[in-house]
């Protein structure tokens, strides 16, 4: 999951597996409000009580740019899996670079989106009449 300022920006799982709206509320909610905000990385367990409340998941946060608080949750069933995460993170973020993934997504958050930015003409209500 990607994720910043508490706006998922991606999310892939495997088909089998499905995360509800409050799974993904307290995760956004574990993500804001974590020590490594802005830097670093967390490595905990975690319950996702709609997945399975009988047990833990464990989750892997880090910010993978310097400039924008973007987050990249990785999430596994093994407690053992924490450098197999680092790995994985790395392989996204060297791909995410080399693709130049990682300048687009600074460049898009670094302007704000408007709701006159769509076109649609139901949300682009002119508040100047």
């Amino acid at each position: 999951i990607v994720i910043y300022e508490r706006q998922i920006i991606s999310l892939v799982r495997p088909k089998q597996y499905a995360i509800t709206p409050q799974d993904l509320h307290l995760l956004m909610n574990y993500v804001q409000t974590g020590s490594t905000r802005g830097h670093g990385e967390k490595w905990a367990p975690c319950c996702l009580p709609d997945f399975n409340d009988g047990g833990y998941l464990y989750i892997h946060d880090s910010y993978i740019s310097e400039t924008v608080n973007v987050s990249l949750v990785l999430i596994t069933n093994e407690r053992e899996q924490h450098i197999t995460m680092i790995e994985c993170k790395q392989r996204i973020v060297d791909q995410m670079v080399a693709q130049k993934t990682m300048d687009k997504l600074e460049a898009v958050l670094a302007s704000p989106f408007v709701s006159s930015d769509t076109k649609i003409p139901v949300l682009c209500v002119d508040t100047t009449a």
